[in-house]
């Protein structure tokens, strides 16, 4: 069994598959005399993507606890609202043996990148929906002060090959260390 959660909200009816896509940022050159070579970078973000259905009828395989009773358009709006408030989410799927024994748990930080509703005379009452999510990484900068830079000139300098730049800006100085690196 499977149990899927995008924020607080469960899922209904977990889908038949997710595909789960790992890229890859790697390089590749073509070299004279030795023709093509891969220069590995780090792992790109990893891609989710599935397909739910959205009930409007009762159906004994409704996973969901508490809202067994909401209908296809509350599900549909509140994952619209997650993807117009363009923040990362809570994506968590959780798969358990029918004996209650979990098997494995999934939880990262998401974003929506996709939604693709789908009616037709063949799903009855009832509507699908594509989802594609993209893995989230947190960023910003990182501030430097004249404490941690003299910390980071002191380990550096214990590096066999450095260079040292040093900046001046509004009154304080700053040292910028490089440190090559062998292949």
């Amino acid at each position: 069994m499977y149990y899927f959660y995008l924020n607080d909200t469960q899922l209904p009816i977990p889908p038949k598959a997710l595909t789960i896509n790992y890229s890859n940022k790697n390089e590749t050159l073509d070299l004279l005399n030795v023709g093509e070579v891969t220069i590995p970078k780090p792992m790109g973000l990893t891609n989710f993507s599935f397909e739910i259905l959205l009930p409007n009828s009762k159906y004994p395989f409704n996973q969901s606890l508490l809202m067994k009773s909401k209908k296809a358009e509350y599900y549909m709006n509140q994952l619209i609202e997650m993807k117009k408030a363009g923040k990362p989410i809570n994506f968590i799927v959780v798969r358990m043996k029918p004996n209650g024994e979990m098997l494995s748990q999934l939880n990262q930080r998401v974003t929506i990148e996709g939604l693709s509703h789908k009616e037709s005379h063949d799903y009855g009452f009832d509507a699908y929906l594509d989802i594609t999510l993209k893995e989230w990484r947190d960023y910003g900068t990182k501030k430097l002060g004249r404490d941690n830079c003299q910390r980071s000139i002191c380990s550096c300098r214990k590096a066999s090959k450095q260079k040292t730049l040093t900046t001046r800006t509004s009154s304080r100085t700053f040292a910028i260390i490089t440190t090559s690196l062998w292949i």
